[in-house]
């Protein structure tokens, strides 16, 4: 069970905290000197992988931290918690911070709970079944196929928030390279439906944020980098109106 869940800067400054111990939400900046000592530790060792989780037991409870580039996410669980998933949930969590409000963490002072939607994402995550997603996964095959029929491509797929193929024929290599751009905020949503170009091991990838997933379509080395951009796009329309 997730019993809190906070943001921190990397020196360990509390942004924001949530308690779900009692039967409503409520304001919890009230971490112990253990925890931040060990947010400073952690984002201080060259070795502490953005976007992987990191775990410590204390005082019967399993504190979870998940590294971004400008804020680190703490969890407070009890130890029954399936870190598996948990693991998900954090690092699905913190990409959608650093696309929609990475810019504002940088230099935000004060609780990020007055920023409005704030309290809204970190619940959603909280309470987040990422299995769900598996009802999605016939329409998002029947999007790819179409988009294969369509046009000339080397590979195409759709991430889920935790980074995680959800669908599509991404060469595994490849999507480690997107993961990490994922991890890095590269990749930010987009409202007008445009793909962003990146070079991923002499591909001409076309990368699109919508909503929590992130669609991914390639052309071949020779082919038409104009056909890979419009299948990125279709692709990311037909699923924001699947799924709005």
């Amino acid at each position: 069970m997730i019993l809190g869940a906070y943001v921190l800067r990397g020196t360990g400054e509390k942004l924001y905290g949530v308690s779900y111990e009692n039967a409503e939400r409520m304001l919890d900046l009230d971490l112990p000197p253990h925890v931040t000592a060990c947010v400073t530790l952690f984002h201080s060792r060259e070795s502490t992988v953005l976007g992987q989780p990191y775990t410590l037991e204390q005082n019967d409870f399993l504190w979870v931290y998940a590294f971004f580039d400008s804020f680190v996410i703490v969890f407070r669980t009890t130890q029954d918690e399936d870190l598996s998933s948990l693991s998900r949930r954090m690092v699905a969590l913190g990409r959608e911070l650093a696309s929609t409000l990475g810019s504002v963490l940088k230099i935000w002072s004060g609780n990020m709970g007055e920023i409005e939607g704030m309290d809204d994402l970190v619940d959603k995550y909280v309470k987040l079944d990422l299995e769900s997603s598996d009802e999605m996964l016939p329409v998002i095959d029947s999007i790819l196929n179409e988009a294969f029929s369509n046009h000339d491509l080397a590979y195409a797929g759709v991430i889920d928030a935790s980074g995680d193929m959800l669908a599509g024929n991404i060469p595994e290599n490849h999507l480690s390279v997107i993961q990490g751009e994922l991890i890095h905020e590269a990749v930010k949503p987009s409202t007008d439906i445009v793909p962003m170009a990146m070079p991923v091991l002499g591909y001409d990838v076309q990368i699109l944020r919508v909503h929590s997933l992130t669609v991914v379509a390639a052309p071949h080395k020779d082919g038409s980098k104009l056909g890979a951009k419009t299948a990125a796009s279709e692709i990311a329309q037909t699923l924001s109106e699947s799924f709005s």
